[in-house]
């Protein structure tokens, strides 16, 4: 864990660790939105714009999420001030509310440019081969933060985060002293989980299955973005099984479930039935081609 990873000499601006992640998984995310962009053929300046639209938009949305997620844990604390909900530098995004607010603001991007439907397919693959590299280092940045921390364990894969310092303890401690897990003479927090590595490598993982499987597999358009739309949910709702940081459905009244989990549940169910709908209709939208392209050879 190391929030803060240095500091500009002279002046003293600290560098956040999170905003840095945060930063290098925009622009490496970028990269391979515009090589996927390169393969199919696209106006380059396009996808670069609609990603500049996607990754301020989703910053928002993502914060606004984090913050209604965790007021009550977070920012409600007297020692919190009204301007910490603007510092996202720091660490504070939830996923799952920068993708919608991103999708949304992305659609009207494509309408105000007045692209055809193929054209925003195109787009959304790009994106989605993007926005799942830049998470796998956005989680990195989780790890050097310290936040979206595991369960307490007691397994070989256990790691141990530093206490911090009165008051500003680390929020693995804080979260375990809360919970009367330690006494605050504790050295350090208990052993957790390390799902913030966990976390990364499924993002890693997700986009290698999206950009070097799907991608030059699928012929439909817009299919790398519905895979990741199905496939992400899966792992995200495997690993909230594993995370201790994240708030439950109604306080736990509904069983185990987190509000991502939730979340993922809903995405899953909607997107499924969304993507087999569209296979179909594709399918036979190509085979009326190909039957028309066969009277014309044979006529």
């Amino acid at each position: 864990m190391r929030p803060i990873l240095f500091h500009i000499p002279l002046v003293g601006v600290p560098i956040y660790s999170y905003g840095l992640m945060l930063a290098a998984g925009a622009l490496v995310g970028l990269q391979a939105s515009v090589r996927l962009a390169r393969r199919r053929n696209l106006d380059e300046q396009l996808i670069i714009d609609a990603t500049m639209v996607a990754v301020l938009s989703g910053i928002v949305g993502a914060r606004m999420f984090f913050v209604l997620q965790f007021y009550e844990q977070i920012f409600a604390r007297p020692e919190r001030s009204f301007i910490d909900i603007f510092k996202v530098w720091q660490g504070g995004l939830v996923f799952y509310g920068g993708a919608i607010f991103a999708t949304a603001a992305v659609y009207g991007f494509t309408r105000l440019k007045k692209m055809t439907g193929e054209q925003t397919w195109d787009m959304a693959d790009c994106a989605a081969v993007g926005v799942i590299l830049g998470l796998g280092f956005g989680r990195i940045g989780c790890t050097l933060n310290g936040c979206c921390f595991g369960r307490v364990t007691d397994s070989w894969i256990g790691v141990v985060f530093p206490k911090g310092v009165a008051p500003h303890f680390s929020p693995v401690f804080a979260h375990q002293l809360g919970k009367g897990l330690i006494e605050r003479s504790a050295a350090a927090p208990l052993p957790v989980i390390p799902t913030q590595p966990i976390s990364s490598l499924h993002a890693f993982a997700l986009f290698a299955v999206l950009y070097f499987v799907i991608s030059r597999r699928a012929e439909m358009k817009g299919s790398v973005a519905h895979w990741a739309i199905m496939l992400y949910p899966v792992g995200r709702f495997l690993i909230e099984f594993l995370r201790d940081d994240n708030v439950h459905i109604w306080g736990g009244a509904v069983g185990p479930f987190t509000v991502s989990q939730a979340v993922s549940i809903v995405v899953f169910a909607l997107a499924v039935p969304f993507y087999v709908v569209r296979l179909r209709r594709w399918r036979a939208a190509s085979a009326g081609d190909a039957n028309q392209k066969g009277k014309k050879d044979t006529g």
